[in-house]
């Protein structure tokens, strides 16, 4: 829209803000799985793009608490690591242990959630970090091309500048969005997997938003992480529960029956008994 300046000429014409969205890796991410048959509704490709900025943005400023509590200026990739135990309810380190990846990778309190969630990270970072740097390409594709991941690492540095930079933490390394990107990436990944076979099961094609909270509702880890965060499914509807108290008590209505059967049995067995001693009498 242009608007009409006092000397006659008019304005250059103001460009909508672009929002940020994760739509395409989504798409991708999907397709380079071997779920690849299936598509999605506009609605469920909402809820997955708002799950996954959702994730971006709880991670991000958990990391930047952690950095802030360490007193560092800039955010790594340990907490980044930090963040994800403790967003996924995974056991976390001491704040400035200097242990290696491979060493963190365990431990036999974490969820099986945050620990393949760190596996994929940990991938990421020696993957990244094993490889030269390529020529001739863009640094957020190029970064994404070298860790082997389809989400966008230059997006996840945005995130963690974005929500993260908290107290003295001011920069943002390398390694530590290349973690974070494979990490949002993991859980989407497991997000899809759990919609998938819920839309297998209703045999439908298309991934709906009802599919997604079902998926969430199926998975232990996830189900808890989408009521810890709060999150709330835009047309998705409510797990099927129904209240014990509101059900039908068959249980006492079938013992009821046999008690008033056995009663209605062995009145009858003493009315015969009492007939055949007054004919004995009689005789």
């Amino acid at each position: 829209m242009t608007k009409a300046k006092a000397g006659g000429t008019q304005a250059q014409p103001t460009k909508a803000r672009r929002t940020r969205s994760h739509k395409t890796y989504i798409h991708k991410l999907l397709k380079d799985s071997p779920h690849n048959a299936f598509g999605f509704s506009k609605k469920g490709m909402e809820v997955m793009n708002s799950f996954a900025c959702d994730m971006y943005k709880t991670l991000s400023e958990q990391a930047g608490e952690m950095a802030s509590i360490k007193g560092a200026k800039t955010i790594s990739h340990l907490d980044v690591t930090f963040a994800t135990r403790m967003v996924l309810k995974g056991a976390g380190h001491k704040v400035g242990d200097d242990k290696s990846l491979d060493g963190m990778a365990g431990g036999e309190k974490s969820s099986s959630l945050a620990t393949y969630a760190h596996k994929e990270g940990v991938r990421a970072i020696k993957q990244y970090t094993g490889i030269s740097k390529p020529t001739k390409m863009s640094s957020g594709k190029g970064k994404a091309l070298r860790a082997g991941l389809i989400f966008s690492v230059a997006r996840a540095r945005k995130a963690l500048k974005q929500h993260g930079r908290q107290g003295c933490a001011q920069h943002v390394g390398d390694r530590a969005a290349v973690y974070l990107a494979a990490v949002v990436q993991f859980l989407c990944a497991e997000a899809l997997q759990c919609a998938v076979t819920n839309a297998r099961l209703k045999k439908k094609s298309r991934i709906e938003p009802r599919h997604i909270t079902m998926g969430f509702e199926a998975d232990d880890e996830l189900k808890s992480l989408y009521n810890r965060m709060g999150m709330i499914v835009q047309r998705g509807g409510v797990a099927p529960n129904i209240h014990r108290v509101l059900l039908p008590k068959t249980g006492q209505k079938k013992h009821a029956v046999t008690d008033a059967a056995k009663m209605a049995k062995s009145a009858a067995k003493a009315a015969e008994r009492a007939r055949q001693a007054a004919m004995h009498a009689a005789v």
